[in-house]
């Protein structure tokens, strides 16, 4: 097969694979199990798409509310080695983790050097007491992988310096204890505080991004 011929769907952001091409990395959107049926029968729809339609018996399967595109979890671990099989792969980064939990998958291959990583948009309390957003960082996928490589060398504290990670870049570093917990230890700290940090990995919650109203069930490698 053409690579051209392998390629589903490409643009800025993500390159995504027919199911049949035994190349690519697979990733997966969550959605609800009341959509089940109309995901089978046509797939995953932006949640633009579905108000557009005004359809009540087609549930939103996208993440976040009245967008044009549609989220899919970017992976946590990553090895371009052909030896390991994309299902060893699919069972480390999907089944295991994810759908023992009850959780519906919505599997896709993805080409990893044409698809770009959102680390979570960072929200901050200001001093009104309304939450300021701001934009979500951008980079490539190996850019990402790279991340959580670099951070899983950074495990323990070390004498009086403790890990936190960077939340525009995702990178984890040490900073003072005596800082690190007036941000994170619940007894020295209110909860109105902790709205302004969040210490948790980037591959918690880093997105990947389709810019697509539907994306068709053929094009799925499995649902779950």
């Amino acid at each position: 097969m053409d690579r051209n011929d392998e390629v589903f769907f490409q643009d800025d952001d993500v390159c995504i694979l027919y199911p049949q091409v035994k190349r690519g990395i697979l990733v997966f959107s969550i959605f609800n199990v009341v959509d089940v049926p109309a995901v089978y029968e046509e797939g995953l729809v932006s949640a633009a798409e579905f108000i557009s339609r005004k359809d009540p018996d087609f549930k939103n399967n996208a993440i976040y509310d009245n967008d044009d595109a549609i989220y899919f979890k970017a992976p946590f671990t990553y090895t371009d080695d052909n030896s390991l099989s994309l299902e060893t792969y699919y069972q480390d980064n999907v089944v295991d983790k994810f759908a023992t939990k009850g959780n519906n998958l919505f599997v896709i291959r993805i080409d990893p050097n044409k698809t770009y990583v959102y680390l979570p948009t960072i929200r901050t309390q200001v001093h009104n007491g309304k939450e300021q957003t701001s934009k979500p960082t951008r980079m490539t996928f190996n850019q990402y992988i790279n991340i959580i490589n670099q951070n899983n060398l950074v495990t323990q504290p070390v004498g009086d310096w403790y890990p936190e990670y960077d939340k525009s870049t995702g990178f984890k570093h040490y900073i003072p204890a005596v800082e690190y917990n007036k941000k994170y230890n619940t007894g020295s700290t209110s909860v109105q505080s902790l709205k302004y940090y969040t210490n948790v990995p980037p591959e918690r919650k880093s997105v990947i991004v389709v810019h697509l109203p539907v994306i068709p069930t053929s094009i799925a490698v499995e649902i779950i």
